[in-house]
């Protein structure tokens, strides 16, 4: 019983910790989240961090891995669902889930916004672990479903970056809300916003 409640109390102060690191590494990224000011946001002794995971970019790495993970198997969930789907319905349902995703889950491209200004290590860990393969399937799906309506042939990579860019008014809500003066995250706004998206980047 004692072993148990030892295991508990650990997996309860990893998950304190993670939760708190996510939230520092997204809005503060990799150098201005301290183990401190992570340690203190999550309620725990910072001598813990160096205990559960050596060191903080070991613990970046395992929130990485997790955030990624978890839009991942969302994903992949998601096309599993698609099976005998036609291309360009399967194209326009992941946009749609992206942006759904992203309206959900702002930390996704807040983390990415401040790792993908600078080519360090972390970001090429990134893109060999996880974003590479993630975009690649994605481009390919929109490459795919522009066939089929017919547009005129465009850089894979930009149209990914159009996508990308088009999460910005969740991850940037306080300012969408202050020009709009409407929430973005709103059933109304997505659903209105993802078919914007779908014809800007699959030419419908």
């Amino acid at each position: 019983m004692i072993k148990e409640a030892t295991q508990e109390r650990s997996i309860r102060t990893r998950e304190q910790i993670e939760q708190a690191a996510l939230k520092a590494f997204a809005e503060l990224g990799y150098d201005g989240a301290s183990t401190r000011l992570i340690a203190d946001s999550a309620g725990v002794k910072q001598q813990l961090i160096s205990y559960h995971y050596g060191s903080k970019l070991e613990l970046w790495k395992i929130v990485a891995d997790r955030l990624f993970n978890e839009y991942r198997e969302h994903l992949i969930n998601r096309l599993n669902g698609l099976e005998g789907v036609d291309d360009l319905t399967i194209a326009r349902l992941l946009i749609r889930d992206y942006l759904e995703y992203c309206a959900e889950h702002p930390e996704l491209a807040r983390f990415m916004i401040h790792e993908g200004g600078s080519l360090t290590p972390r970001l090429t860990w990134l893109f060999e672990r996880h974003t590479g393969s993630l975009m690649q399937q994605m481009q390919d799906r929109i490459q795919r479903a522009r066939q089929l309506t017919g547009a005129p042939k465009a850089n894979g990579t930009q149209l990914m970056y159009i996508l990308i860019g088009s999460s910005a008014m969740y991850s940037q809500h306080a300012e969408y809300e202050l020009i709009s003066g409407e929430q973005p995250n709103s059933k109304k706004n997505i659903s209105s916003h993802s078919d914007l998206v779908c014809s800007l980047l699959l030419g419908l």
